[in-house]
């Protein structure tokens, strides 16, 4: 008589239609696993979005499932809930493979599966896909988060999570409970005009860039290309997407006090809204990562205020490689319609990569003694080897960011990396393979409440970046913008450490106007040291952010002929 009765396979038709050949392959008979089959990799070809498994338990068994990819350029999900019973009657769920990235290749997917029965037998398994992806225009990284699916499926709404996850959408129409939900309008006053007239014409002033002075150090004596003032509302119209096309993963990036920066998914149509699975189908093109700031419930109307004006501010900047410009401003409302914005918007940035640049440096600082490996997010820096030349080399995509800011008169007033985003680029050289862009500063105080201490008049200061003209003054130039690029410069270097760590914010203040400067990091050649200080020398002698970027990028070829 069988001690379990548990039966995990692939049937005939599915082996037929993704591999070409007719043969059923047995992971699990009889409660008894297949120590053959689950030896290899089950290979998913590029045109295969899913792959099906059939099961079924004569005896009463639960089982808990979670899948991952080992790369962050695929995304796999779970076309069941992942925990439950197994089904008496042969039945059969999928694995959905979704690659979103410009990198082919070949990618490791595991399917983790624990199986607990009546009788108190336990059955563990673990199978393996190799799943490839094309190259695909217009597509970019996704990341995964293995319980990407979770918070859909423990509050019992599998449908919805199966409908959200989709890459290639089925033939069958919409139930009408999902299509009310994605039209769905949170029952609560407008975020945008809680105060008739008064929020949303506070969002329509007009937001100047900052520009420098006509300081000694500064740049602002040159011809500089003037660019319009933001108006929030405008640029809120302008980038406006469907909320209902993304979907947001559980991994998350940061959270503040009253913000929090998650990924998303942005499923790509040709009209920019969701309508149903045949108009999706009709004109979809693609999913992009996203990277997302938002307010959490609790925020007030000033904290938004403060937020999208923080956000909006390199608005008309002319693109460039090395600055990350909002992409999207995401609401189930229209911003056209200020009446029908109830949700807090999400502001939207294309990334694909590791994400915050501190964090990232941090996490590469750790040896993984009290990181869990098995749990960690693939954005993690974790296991990352960081060498001179490129830390170097952020620092001077950092500095080209700058100059391109300063080229068009905006002042950052808060380089830091906190204030950066990494990704890797594959295929490239060592030296060059991790790319950074540099950010607004919306979140950054809520974030890193470390990083900013407020001087005695409630205004929250990152005083360790701050050049000593700017603590009297409170005065931001291009020159000021020279004095933080040092110190980020010098965070680089001590892989995110915080400068004068430990020190009150007054003392800091105190030394820094008594001559007292960052302490030469660990392993930082002089040559490097000399360069940020250069950065802290007085204002009339500060030198441009171009002439320090450069005098970077002349070190850099320097190292990179030794390594």
């Amino acid at each position: 008589m069988a001690t379990c009765s548990v039966n995990l396979f692939i049937s005939k038709e599915e082996t037929s239609r993704t591999l070409g050949m007719t043969a059923e392959l047995s992971y699990l008979e009889d409660g008894v696993i297949n120590q053959y089959s689950t030896r290899f990799p089950y290979r998913v070809d590029q045109n295969v979005t899913q792959l099906k498994f059939s099961w079924n338990s004569l005896l009463s068994a639960n089982y808990s499932m979670r899948v991952q990819s080992e790369d962050f350029a695929l995304l796999a999900l779970l076309r069941v809930p992942s925990v439950g019973q197994v089904p008496r009657q042969t039945e059969e769920f999928a694995v959905e493979y979704r690659c979103a990235g410009m990198k082919a290749g070949q990618f490791e997917v595991s399917l983790y599966i624990d199986f607990a029965l009546d009788n108190g037998k336990n059955i563990r398994l673990h199978l393996k896909q190799e799943k490839i992806c094309a190259t695909r225009d217009g597509r970019r990284f996704i990341i995964d988060d293995s319980d990407t699916n979770r918070t859909d499926e423990e509050n019992g709404n599998t449908e919805l999570s199966l409908l959200r996850h989709r890459s290639t959408p089925s033939r069958s129409r919409l139930p009408e409970s999902f299509k009310s939900f994605r039209n769905h309008t949170p029952s609560q006053q407008p975020f945008l005009t809680s105060t008739p007239n008064k929020s949303w014409s506070t969002l329509s002033t007009k937001l100047r860039p900052s520009t420098s002075a006509s300081k000694p150090g500064s740049s602002a004596g040159g011809v500089k290309k003037t660019l319009p003032a933001v108006d929030v509302k405008s640029a809120l119209i302008s980038l406006h997407a469907d909320r209902n096309l993304f979907t947001i993963l559980a991994f998350d990036e940061l959270q503040g006090t009253f913000g929090e920066v998650k990924w998303a998914i942005w499923r790509q149509t040709a009209s920019g809204f969701a309508g149903d699975v045949d108009e999706d189908e009709d004109d979809g093109t693609g999913d992009e990562a996203m990277l997302v700031k938002t307010l959490k419930p609790s925020a007030n109307q000033q904290q938004l205020e403060r937020f999208l004006s923080d956000a909006l501010v390199f608005h008309h900047v002319p693109a460039h490689t090395n600055i990350a410009k909002v992409a999207a401003a995401a609401s189930y409302g229209r911003f056209d319609r200020p009446e029908t914005v109830t949700d807090l918007p999400m502001i939207c940035y294309r990334h694909q990569g590791f994400g915050n640049l501190k964090k990232f440096l941090l996490s590469c600082r750790t040896d993984g003694a009290s990181v869990n490996r098995k749990d960690k997010s693939p954005t993690s820096g974790i296991g990352q080897t960081l060498r001179t030349h490129e830390l170097v080399w952020m620092g001077v995509q950092i500095g080209r960011a700058l100059n391109h800011l300063h080229t068009f008169g905006i002042v950052h007033k808060d380089v830091a990396t906190r204030n950066c985003i990494v990704a890797e680029l594959k295929n490239s050289r060592s030296a060059d393979r991790l790319h950074v862009q540099l950010t607004d500063t919306a979140l950054a105080k809520d974030l890193f409440p470390g990083d900013y201490n407020c001087l005695g008049d409630n205004e929250n200061r990152p005083v360790a970046w701050m050049a000593p003209e700017s603590f009297e003054s409170n005065n931001f130039t291009e020159s000021t913008d020279v004095w933080s690029y040092g110190v980020t410069l010098w965070e680089l270097l001590n892989c995110g450490s915080q400068p004068f760590v430990g020190v009150d914010p007054e003392d800091i203040q105190r030394a820094i106007l008594q001559g007292a400067r960052p302490a030469q990091p660990l392993n930082c050649p002089d040559q490097l040291y000399v360069i940020m200080r250069n950065c802290w020398t007085n204002a009339t002698d500060r030198p441009k952010v171009s002439a320090i970027t450069q005098m970077l990028q002349e070190f850099t070829n320097e190292l990179t002929q030794y390594v």
